[in-house]
């Protein structure tokens, strides 16, 4: 039963969902501290969207991750990288995996129904469904899984304005989610230069395998920049006060070492991954608690 149950944890990549969940959590308490929001929402109901929006987001994520390793199981298979994951070393049935993301498919698109959200769930799945896909046609593909994240961040913010959104408030929530993509953009960049002489043998377009190791590292740190650069401006799109720019320092701080880091990138780095993933940790870290200063500030 143990063993099962740590298959099911390696299928659906839980360790990864950490920096997710601290986006997520970030735009929600972000949401929640713009006053056109939070005025006309009740405890109880912020309380219902936060609770169904977290389950949404539990199942959303299933649905893309499995997705992904199905699709992408007989690359997985070649790549040594990869091959010991549940689907290709067979641990784990295709029919199940299959069979479990329609599940959380399902579950997920009846609660963006619930949420009033639900054709940004239709897109949102479909692009989860494509992603996969795009690393076999262009080099775009990192920005690809940044955009499933722009999308789940405004379909957060979207869930929580009963109202609807203003065109200025749709504008701010795109610019942060696409913060967060870039982000997201950027750790995918980085984690692709693993695969460069891969990808190259099998056709597949990263920026690793098209630009060369260096360049892609240039371009992870210009993905960090432009992200900030778009945190900063939805402050003024949003006509923020002082305080949410005070907040934006902390970011900053940690954007700055994370381009450091790349900076010293090396392949031959045993403790590489791990450093990139604590290091994307951090950054997500940084945005919640920034945006929870902001939002004890503003009260």
């Amino acid at each position: 039963m143990i063993v099962r149950l740590n298959y099911f944890l390696n299928l659906v990549n839980f360790k990864y969902s950490i920096f997710s969940i601290l986006f997520l959590s970030a735009s929600t308490v972000f949401a929640l501290s713009i006053n056109e929001i939070s005025q006309n929402l009740s405890f109880k109901e912020g309380f219902k969207i936060s609770v169904f929006g977290a389950i949404a987001f539990v199942f959303a994520r299933t649905t893309g991750i499995v997705v992904n390793q199905c699709i992408d199981r007989f690359i997985d298979k070649k790549n040594t990288r990869t091959s010991k994951r549940v689907l290709p070393a067979n641990l784990v049935s295709l029919n199940f995996a299959w069979v479990l993301s329609l599940f959380c498919s399902f579950l997920f698109l009846f609660l963006c129904k619930i949420l009033r959200i639900f054709s940004l769930g239709i897109a949102s799945l479909t692009l989860m469904i494509v992603y996969p896909y795009m690393k076999r046609v262009t080099f775009f593909c990192h920005w690809g899984l940044g955009l499933v994240y722009t999308v789940a961040i405004l379909m957060n913010f979207c869930a929580f304005a009963e109202s609807g959104l203003s065109m200025r408030l749709c504008f701010l929530a795109l610019l942060w989610g696409g913060s967060v993509g870039m982000v997201i953009a950027a750790n995918d960049i980085i984690y692709a230069i693993e695969d460069t002489e891969f990808d190259r043998e099998e056709g597949l377009r990263s920026v690793p395998a098209h630009y060369g190791e260096k360049k892609a590292v240039e371009i992870a740190k210009v993905n960090l920049w432009v992200s900030y650069l778009a945190y900063i401006f939805s402050g003024f799109v949003g006509s923020l006060d002082k305080e949410f720019y005070f907040t934006a320092i902390i970011p900053l701080v940690v954007i700055l070492k994370v381009v450091r880091m790349y900076s010293n990138y090396s392949k031959k780095d045993q403790e590489g991954e791990s450093k990139f993933f604590l290091a994307n940790i951090a950054i997500a870290l940084s945005f919640l608690v920034s945006m929870t200063l902001f939002w004890s500030l503003s009260r």
